[in-house]
């Protein structure tokens, strides 16, 4: 099988039809494996993720994916599932999700459940790798999931699923523990999804993420990245330009975790410069900046023609001059929100470059940043000192802060202890119900038997004050 032979299912109904089909189709088969043992639920784990991670399936994946979004690099795109395959697996197969947990007392009991139908939204930047984590992570808590894809990104969707389905097939399982909303898809089918289904799951566009969150279905949506990387004058400039590089580059910087932004202490700006062009970096000229920016934004949103796209073929529609080594694109800039666009989330290599005269003033800019785009989200500190790693995390309402790292080591790394995902919640910062890192057990549900215990009662004075005694 490959790109050039997909199952792609095609439902010319109406919503509500097509939708009550699926979910039924879906309800019938997690109650199919409801009684599972965790050996047999983790055996399916294996099956999926090894489905997906092997060599041929990624490749193909990837292939699909890049001829049919136009988006990244294949390569990346294959490196990048089979991260998410390796490190999703490693994270959960040891981890309990079926049967009775043991709690913090011993009179409750806690029997883990499976939630029912996962509805999950998927976008045309991580199709595949997208639907293998949210896959794992559901049939890990025996659910079953229905996926709705973009309609740019549909192929790709449909082979991972088939590949998945197959898999599950053969491990004795139900392949529509995991199905994919029929062409033409449109608004109103995933709407109607969302509506209908037990949990919501959301990857991808700002109005795809508020559809889901306005469902009134529970859900775990995620918000928008715009990663900031602040490097103070402790920092080791050349490893720090290294990992800049290796996050704004990476599948052509489509990946809510590849670095945007770059607010650099003064002492180091103009040495993270010349580190950042020893490894293929271009620095824009003011007016090739502007040009830059021209091209990359209309009106008041990205130009959809260089999402996605190489440093070299940004610069060609800019008619920016740059050399065939160049990997990332480099504007400096001062200011931030609407009237500095390039101080937004880009979806492509260019890095927006910020000078800071005090690691105060490195904060503070990094805050404005992500007050305009990217609230909650992530940030990445290159130091050496811990007390500036606690100030950025007391300081920066964001979810998760990577400490001398790449931005991509914050989805799926083993270069630090985060779980490893596709989805990253922005908390109440970003308006999410997830603040954290999506993970199996988002995807559990608990009853809780609250077992009798010879627990007294406190006494009247518990707060140290009795009724005579002024508070």
């Amino acid at each position: 099988m490959n790109g050039d032979n997909i199952n792609l299912p095609r439902d010319e109904r109406s919503p509500q039809p097509i939708v009550t089909d699926l979910i039924e189709s879906a309800s019938n088969a997690y109650k199919q494996i409801a009684g599972y043992d965790q050996q047999q639920v983790d055996d399916l784990i294996r099956a999926i993720g090894w489905t997906i991670y092997r060599e041929e399936h990624a490749e193909s994946i990837a292939k699909t994916a890049h001829e049919e979004t136009g988006l990244g690099n294949k390569a990346d795109k294959k490196q990048k599932i089979q991260r998410c395959c390796k490190g999703v697996f490693t994270d959960i197969i040891d981890e309990q999700s079926v049967g009775v947990r043991k709690t913090e007392s011993p009179n409750i009991i806690e029997i883990m459940k499976p939630v029912g139908v996962i509805g999950t939204s998927i976008p045309s930047t991580n199709p595949g790798t997208t639907i293998v984590n949210v896959a794992m992570l559901a049939v890990k808590g025996r659910n079953s999931i229905v996926i709705s894809s973009p309609p740019h990104c549909v192929n790709t969707a449909a082979l991972t699923v088939q590949y998945v389905r197959e898999a599950l097939a053969d491990a004795g399982a139900p392949r529509n523990l995991i199905q994919l909303l029929p062409v033409p898809v449109n608004r109103n089918r995933e709407y109607e999804l969302m509506e209908h289904v037990d949990l919501v799951q959301v990857t991808g566009s700002s109005r795809k993420v508020k559809a889901g969150q306005e469902s009134g279905t529970p859900n775990y949506c995620v918000g928008e990245g715009n990663i900031v990387a602040i490097v103070d004058e402790t920092a080791d400039v050349r490893e720090a330009a290294t990992d800049i590089v290796t996050g704004t580059t990476f599948d052509n910087s489509i990946v809510c975790v590849c670095e945007n932004a770059v607010v650099a202490h003064a002492d180091v700006y103009s040495k993270l410069i010349a580190a950042l062009e020893a490894e293929g970096g271009y620095l824009c000229t003011e007016t090739e900046a502007k040009s830059i920016e021209a091209t990359m934004f209309l009106s008041d949103s990205i130009n959809p023609l260089v999402i996605g796209k190489s440093a070299r073929e940004i610069a060609e529609k800019a008619n920016v001059s740059v050399s065939n080594k160049t990997d990332l694109i480099m504007v400096e800039e001062s200011g931030v929100g609407a009237a500095h666009p390039l101080s937004g989330e880009k979806l492509a290599p260019v890095l927006t470059m910020y000078q800071a005269d005090t690691f105060e003033d490195a904060v503070t800019t990094t805050k404005q940043i992500l007050d305009y785009q990217g609230t909650g989200h992530s940030c990445v500190i290159h130091t050496t000192s811990p007390d500036r790693t606690e100030q950025v995390g007391r300081e920066v309402d964001v979810c998760r802060v990577a400490v001398n790292q790449s931005g991509i080591d914050i989805a799926t790394s083993f270069r630090n202890d985060l779980t490893n995902t596709a989805a990253l919640g922005a908390g109440p910062w970003g308006g999410n119900q997830l603040d954290e890192n999506l993970s199996y057990e988002r995807f559990i549900t608990s009853t809780r038997i609250a077992l009798p215990t010879d627990q007294k009662e406190p006494i009247d004075d518990v707060f140290g004050n009795d009724e005579t005694t002024d508070i």
